[in-house]
């Protein structure tokens, strides 16, 4: 906003100055000077605007902040053999403890297994002889 207020007043003072001294040579060729004070002013006036607009451009503040990228790929990670190793040891403790886990429960629950094999084998059985 102070930069097109600038630029306005700086083409403004030429041409007040222009039509005053266009004004001051008529006045002086009709006889007689004639003391403009309206234009005077105008000239004066732009001319305070230019300098307090200047002023406030010099008093002006410039914040910046600059700031380092972030990478957007990470650094590859190194492939570690121990650690490797101790991943692959526990999961394969992981699988045996599974299995271990899957026979106790077999075990535990087989004589009812065996229960409902033997009721479901002997009503079979049954209805194939009477029938």
């Amino acid at each position: 906003m102070v930069v097109i207020s600038t630029a306005d007043i700086s083409l403004e003072v030429p041409n007040v100055e222009k039509a005053h001294d266009q004004v001051v040579k008529i006045a002086t060729q009709a006889k007689g000077f004639v003391t403009l004070p309206s234009i005077a002013g105008e000239i004066e006036q732009a001319t305070g605007r230019a300098k307090y607009l200047e002023n406030q451009v010099a008093l002006a503040t410039i914040n910046v902040s600059l700031s380092e990228p972030v990478p957007a790929v990470q650094e590859a990670i190194r492939w570690d053999v121990v650690q490797t190793a101790l991943k692959s040891g526990h999961s394969l403790g992981a699988i045996f403890r599974a299995i271990a886990s899957a026979a106790i429960w077999f075990v535990i629950w087989a004589p009812l297994w065996a229960l409902f094999g033997g009721v479901f084998y002997g009503i079979k059985r049954f209805r194939t002889r009477r029938g």
